[in-house]
């Protein structure tokens, strides 16, 4: 980040708090303050981008919806904020790319100490989020993992891989893509190779691990697919 002054854009609802935290960031923090009312107005400013965006959790969906390149031009880190977070909207919010999930309850010193933390680069979490979060970061690390892996797919294969994960044999593959039995058992075939797994289930847990999200024709038809959904 550019100059010794960090810049934050509050974007939450107008309030005595938020009055409170940008008067308290400018003469404790030594920050400069923009304030917004809500997602749509600091998505249509003109000001230069924010060092640091917080943002009421719940318009963080909202902001970080917007464009890669319209984001870019309004904050370089987002923070979440909100009076005890919920747990599944501060995992959204790290899902988008939070640096941090701060409780409105949080001391100015805390709050002004933690912003100054994550414009240097580090980030910050509430203690009672820890195992949450390690969780989701390690899904995520799953997620990119797999989706890494199933890159060489072809389109066809992606689309059989998606029958595999949800319990398809070949029989059901084939009938599900209009195709011959045996041209599902190579596509099958093919996948493993590539994928460098030994079985089906291997290759559906990396189909489950990558979240794939294809459109198929219709779901699998429970009569002729075998066992229940590998999970």
């Amino acid at each position: 980040m550019s100059g010794l002054i960090t810049s934050v854009a509050i974007v939450d609802a107008p309030g005595t708090l938020r009055t409170a935290v940008a008067r308290g960031l400018w003469r404790e923090g030594r920050m400069t303050v923009s304030l917004f009312d809500d997602a749509t107005a600091f998505a249509t400013t003109a000001e230069r981008p924010a060092d640091i965006a917080l943002v009421a959790i719940e318009f963080v969906d909202a902001i970080t919806t917007l464009s890669p390149l319209r984001r870019a031009a309004r904050y370089d880190r987002l923070v979440a904020w909100g009076r005890d977070p919920d747990p599944n909207l501060a995992l959204l919010a790290i899902r988008r790319g939070a640096s941090g999930v701060l409780d409105k309850r949080t001391s100015m010193a805390g709050l002004i100490r933690a912003l100054s933390a994550i414009a240097r680069g580090q980030s910050a979490f509430p203690r009672d989020l820890s195992t949450s979060i390690v969780g989701e970061l390690q899904r995520l690390h799953r997620r990119s993992e797999a989706q890494a892996r199933i890159a060489p797919l072809s389109r066809r294969e992606r689309e059989v891989l998606a029958l595999l994960t949800a319990g398809c044999r070949n029989t059901a593959v084939a009938e599900q893509l209009g195709i011959s039995e045996p041209t599902a058992k190579r596509h099958v075939h093919n996948i493993l190779a590539k994928l460098g797994v030994p079985t089906r289930a291997a290759a559906a847990r990396l189909g489950i691990d990558a979240g794939e999200e294809l459109v198929l024709r219709a779901a699998c038809d429970r009569s002729v697919a075998t066992g229940r959904p590998v999970a």
